[in-house]
């Protein structure tokens, strides 16, 4: 998870040779750990990228670009692999609050962000392509 969030901050972007691994390890522990939930491990799989890929779907649809990428629907993908998908909201929920926390702080300094702008780790504006 750190490489990932450091590869994130510092390239936009989520490669799959970490976050498919994640989702496999997760599945593995599962399955070790948690057999009897192991279909709720599985369906927290399919719910974690399903989620942010009709996210992606509806947001494309009203804003007519691109918003989130397919790294962002196999992390997710990931996470519901380790915490099931009772959890997920509960993920999906502390990222959405961390977002609007960084956001915030930079509103109160002064730096509003645009539509066109996406927000790094570190608080800094970036023109979307």
């Amino acid at each position: 998870m750190l490489a990932l969030a450091f590869i994130d901050w510092r390239h936009f972007l989520l490669p799959d040779a970490l976050t498919l691994p994640l989702a496999a390890a997760g599945l593995v522990v599962a399955y070790l750990l948690d057999r009897p939930n192991l279909v709720d491990h599985l369906l927290g799989v399919a719910a974690g990228c399903l989620f942010v890929m009709l996210v992606a779907l509806i947001y494309r649809r009203f804003r007519g670009r691109d918003g989130m990428g397919q790294g962002d629907a196999k992390l997710l993908a990931a996470a519901g692999a380790w915490v099931t998908w009772e959890g997920l909201p509960s993920v999906v929920f502390v990222a959405a609050m961390s977002g609007l926390f960084v956001a915030s702080l930079r509103s109160i300094h002064g730096a509003p962000l645009a539509d066109q702008q996406r927000l790094d780790i570190e608080g800094r504006l970036q023109a979307r392509l």
